[in-house]
């Protein structure tokens, strides 16, 4: 992540400028004595700065990388995540494990503020497949696929979306299973948004366990909808309402707190 932003650069030019000091430095201190001399304490010097500051530079970009996370999942505010993230990926080497998570994040954003189009277009699924492909970004591949595509009523292609999803549980049950798990209660959250859509019956006490464990705010405010939309169905007024009420509690400043107002007329008309 330390080309994406400026302040990781920033400690890399910084490395860099001060190696070039030390090592007029020593030149200048070790004049006249045997030129190896000076030669091997400027290489020592010069691998200890740019190590130093490769080392600061990963740390500043971490930081930087989580404080803009906490502006989408803690603060739930998209577009001032979006104003300060939407420049990262194209900063970053294409094909690289850090250009794919910024990927992710990025259409985290745009699906965060409903646009859910630019969200697909977003992700990237160039990482995938030969030998030694990484299952977990796979899995947030095809999860975050289907997740938009459900959101935005693209059904046929969110079911294809699942169907790698459960491929990337099935293939990680052995090596991994701990993923494995967690892509298939990632795919189970997303068979219960699609029957939801669809008019089909859902499980609401497994939804309402995952409300309770998940941590991520938008994948809790996912599952508030379906709770909302399956008491509607049902004609459960009260209970809709009440599902509701947390909904926009939770919403932040992302478009759930709009679907929440609509889905809100609708429950009173």
């Amino acid at each position: 992540m330390i080309r994406g932003f400026w302040q990781s650069r920033l400690a890399v030019y910084g490395s860099v400028a001060a190696a070039v000091v030390f090592s007029l430095a020593v030149w200048i201190y070790d004049k006249g004595k045997p030129v190896y001399i000076p030669v091997i304490a400027i290489i020592l010097v010069t691998g200890l700065c740019l190590a130093a500051g490769q080392i600061a530079a990963k740390i500043i970009a971490d930081c930087m990388n989580t404080r803009c996370l906490s502006l989408l999942h803690v603060e739930l505010d998209p577009e001032a995540f979006l104003r300060v993230y939407e420049k990262v990926p194209g900063l970053l080497k294409k094909g690289s494990k850090e250009y794919v998570l910024s990927c992710a994040y990025l259409a985290q954003g745009y699906a965060a503020i409903g646009e859910y189009d630019r969200a697909i277009d977003a992700l990237c699924p160039d990482y995938f497949g030969g030998k030694g492909e990484n299952q977990a970004l796979k899995g947030l591949y095809f999860y975050s696929l289907a997740s938009y595509a459900l959101s935005g009523q693209r059904l046929e292609e969110a079911q294809k979306a699942m169907e790698g999803l459960r491929q990337v549980a099935e293939d990680s049950r052995k090596q991994n299973p701990k993923l494995s798990q967690n892509m298939e209660e990632s795919l189970l959250q997303c068979q219960n948004r699609l029957a939801c859509f669809k008019g089909e019956s859902v499980d609401p006490q497994w939804l309402k366990i995952q409300l309770k464990n998940v941590p991520f705010a938008l994948k809790r405010l996912e599952i508030l909808e379906i709770l909302v939309r399956q008491e509607m169905a049902e004609g459960n007024k009260k209970e809709a309402l009440r599902w509701l009420d947390e909904m926009e509690k939770q919403s932040g400043k992302t478009c759930y707190r709009k679907r929440a107002g609509k889905l809100r007329d609708d429950v009173c008309k």
